[in-house]
């Protein structure tokens, strides 16, 4: 139980770093490190340099900017960020029924499903890791949707349009990563609202 509330309130503290570095932290300069590194070479008075770039903006860049550079992409540039946030929503909502299971039942967690158990109870019991894998599906399905409905979807993101996207997929993957049945339950409640 103290390894679920460990992970959970570290998972928790680590999104809102994510969270918070997204909204101010503009990922253009991480990004133009594999720009200029990806863009053709043309040669001009025996010099061999990107084309677009002047000769004072053109040098070489080391293996430790790359790999910072890397990793400033992977913490702020929107769609990877966003993905971040969804998984560690995930694994918080996993270690939150995994919590709200062990309160419910003090006699312990059982160790194998029950034939026949509720699906709840199922996914109440799973480790958050699963839960966390699961929440995955909900960033893949929101990729999936945007770009068939848009060519560059993150081409200028507002940060108004970033809390709007990170906030609905990150209560989306808590709400799938805590226990999907409710999620079930709250969609049949919405239809059910539209057919009266």
């Amino acid at each position: 139980m103290r390894a679920n509330i460990a992970t959970g309130i570290s998972a928790l503290l680590l999104w809102f770093f994510l969270f918070a570095a997204g909204m101010t932290v503009d990922s253009t300069p991480f990004r133009e490190v594999f720009l200029a590194s990806d863009t053709p070479t043309v040669v001009s008075e025996g010099a061999t340099m990107p084309t677009g770039l002047s000769i004072s903006t053109f040098r070489p860049v080391s293996r430790s900017e790359t790999l910072t550079a890397f990793l400033g992409v992977m913490a702020f540039y929107t769609p990877l960020n966003v993905a971040l946030l969804t998984i560690l929503s995930g694994l918080v909502g996993g270690c939150a029924s995994r919590l709200t299971y062990a309160k419910a039942h003090p006699e312990g967690q059982p160790q194998t499903v029950v034939p026949g158990a509720e699906a709840s109870v199922m996914f109440r019991i799973e480790p958050p890791v699963a839960s966390m894998l699961r929440s995955f599906l909900v960033y893949l399905a929101f990729i999936a949707g945007i770009f068939i409905t848009t060519n560059d979807p993150f081409a200028n993101p507002t940060p108004d349009q970033y809390v709007r996207i990170a906030g609905l997929l990150s209560f989306v993957s808590f709400a799938i990563g805590y226990d999907p049945t409710k999620f079930q339950e709250l969609l049949r409640l919405k239809q059910i609202g539209k057919t009266k």
